[in-house]
């Protein structure tokens, strides 16, 4: 389980990584492009993932990462349930959708200093 202050805290660990209001939901932006925003009555995130990405993370993760419904769920915007990730876990997918945002020589800049 990963409450919403710690989810909060690994969105704004990510290189360059800002938080806004979005829709009276926090959200989490590199370079102007939203990775992530938290539904905090939900207790949950929903991530920016690529189409291929979301199928097979949903099945590495079954019981706390979901497409979203709809036509944004179709576009790889994903739901996890904070209530049953792991941090490690939520860790791993904030990177896999900050990835998809993020321009790539702040990718490549963040892969340097690792």
């Amino acid at each position: 389980m990963v409450d919403v202050e710690t989810a909060r805290t690994l969105c704004l660990s990510l290189p360059e990584a800002n938080e806004y209001d979005h829709f009276d939901k926090p959200a989490y932006r590199v370079k102007k492009k939203i990775f992530a925003t938290l539904w905090l009555d939900d207790q949950r995130a929903v991530l920016k993932l690529s189409k291929a990405e979301q199928p097979e993370l949903c099945e590495a993760y079954p019981t706390s990462v979901f497409p979203v419904k709809g036509a944004w769920g179709k576009l790889g915007w994903t739901y996890v349930d904070l209530s049953k990730v792991t941090e490690t876990a939520l860790k791993k997918l904030l990177m896999v959708a900050w990835t998809n945002v993020a321009p790539k020589m702040l990718i490549k800049k963040s892969k340097k200093k690792k």
